[in-house]
């Protein structure tokens, strides 16, 4: 029902959007615990999905959205125990760009994130991953033959994401085509 919400409210977007693409990347990815004294591992996390884009009161300011799959994989250690978590989220930037020159622009702003599974192994007692957060991004986009590009990023939450875990982070790099 949740992933039926998320395609409803993008028809509009995609309807106005005049740019589209694909990206695919990787990202470094950690939380903090909640828990006394544990340690925190990072771990490399994938997303991809696609991107859309409009122009917003001219062609210096863009609107960016879209609907990703995203990682969180990482690992919390207290003790002699070791918790890996593996997260799976969509989703949702909503992100102002703002362009620099024709190869470099700068972004920031929000992802909503819907959780569509939440791993830990072992398992661990508690609600689990909340259903639906969000975390603050800002980054660097190159964007090259306006077709082809990348952006760099560093993600950060400030909410608790479950009982165990709080305020997620990661930084990444995504390889971007537009459709044009």
């Amino acid at each position: 029902m949740r992933l039926l919400a998320v395609f409803c409210l993008l028809i509009p977007v995609a309807a106005i959007s005049q740019e589209w693409g694909l990206a695919a990347g990787v990202s470094q990815t950690s939380a903090k615990s909640r828990v006394p004294d544990a340690t925190t591992t990072h771990r490399l996390s994938f997303r991809g999905g696609l991107t859309s884009s409009f122009f917003f009161l001219n062609d210096e300011i863009k609107i960016r959205t879209g609907l990703l799959y995203t990682q969180r994989r990482f690992e919390i250690r207290e003790d002699q125990s070791s918790y890996t978590y593996d997260w799976h989220y969509l989703d949702i930037p909503v992100l102002t760009q703002v362009k620099y020159n024709e190869m470099i622009a700068f972004f920031g702003g929000v992802n909503i994130e819907v959780n569509i599974s939440s791993d830990t192994i072992p398992s661990l007692d508690g609600g689990g991953a909340r259903s639906l957060s969000s975390v603050f991004q800002v980054g660097v986009n190159f964007l090259f033959d306006n077709m082809y590009g990348f952006d760099a990023y560093y993600e950060q939450g400030f909410d608790n994401i479950d009982d165990n875990v709080a305020q997620p982070s990661a930084f990444g790099i995504d390889l971007l085509y537009y459709f044009l």
